[in-house]
């Protein structure tokens, strides 16, 4: 079954049953730290999940 959406934190309990055990499972992982004044606390954990977000929507494709 392909789910409907990619990001597992936008998935139901019913939704990630039905893909269990049958898709791969992408943890984008960044630092929060900071990075002076001029840029997000976030920036590395932004990059790395928008970075996932872009390769499933291609795996997906």
């Amino acid at each position: 079954m392909k789910p409907s959406r990619i990001l597992f934190a936008e998935m139901t309990r019913q939704e990630l049953r039905a893909i269990a055990g049958e898709t791969t499972v992408v943890l984008p992982l960044g630092a929060t730290e900071q990075h002076g004044p001029h840029l997000p606390s976030g920036t590395d954990f932004l990059t790395v999940d928008r970075l996932a977000q872009a390769a499933a929507e291609f795996a997906a494709a």
